[in-house]
């Protein structure tokens, strides 16, 4: 588990760097509040049986593209995607994949060398799910459409409050 995290960490960092000239907005406890606040947004997939649950301040932010799909064995995936209405006329982009693997499909993903292509978030019966992110932020470096991509991104792992898939 720790070297997951640690994996997870690892790609979390790289996609929200858009290299060494990314500058990120500090956000002080006052602005931290004010997001996590109100009601959470939540998504469930009937296909994939599961749902995440979000802070409020993801609502109107993302859409999702479900489809089937066999890339590295899934059996399907949703594409959650960065909508920056408003913030520079700039395109859409992927903040992050949730992969739906069968347990055999996964076990030789494990089983492969190299980077892992998603991380483990969660399983039931013979579901394995998986999370992979954006490789990078897509968007000019100390802009206010990067620092909303950034900030989508990392609440995915360490909030505030963390955003969470449960199966169903």
């Amino acid at each position: 588990m720790r070297a997951s995290s640690l994996i997870l960490t690892t790609l979390l960092i790289a996609a929200c760097s858009g290299g060494a000239d990314t500058k990120s907005t500090p956000k002080n406890a006052a602005d931290q509040i004010v997001e996590s606040t109100g009601p959470g947004e939540r998504f469930e997939s009937a296909r994939g049986q599961f749902a995440m649950e979000f802070p409020g301040y993801w609502k109107g932010q993302y859409r999702v593209v479900e489809r089937t799909n066999s890339t590295v064995g899934a059996r399907m995936t949703m594409d959650f995607v960065f909508m920056p209405a408003g913030l520079s006329g700039e395109q859409e982009a992927t903040l992050f994949v949730v992969h739906v693997f069968p347990s055999k499909a996964w076990a030789q993903l494990k089983a492969r060398v190299g980077p892992p292509v998603a991380i483990m978030v969660g399983s039931k019966g013979d579901d394995v799910y998986g999370l992979s992110f954006a490789g990078k932020n897509p968007y000019p470096a100390g802009t206010p459409v990067a620092a909303k991509f950034d900030s989508l991104m990392l609440s995915v792992v360490n909030g505030p409050p963390t955003v969470r898939l449960s199966t169903k």
